[in-house]
């Protein structure tokens, strides 16, 4: 379902898992 001829969609799936994973580690790995 990746198509290149539409790189918004990518880019928004791309920061959006980038978002989530860099919540996840924060919320995983509490730094006191």
């Amino acid at each position: 379902m990746l198509h290149h001829s539409t790189p918004f969609i990518q880019v928004l799936f791309v920061n959006f898992l980038h978002g989530s994973f860099h919540l996840l580690y924060l919320t995983v790995t509490p730094r006191a």
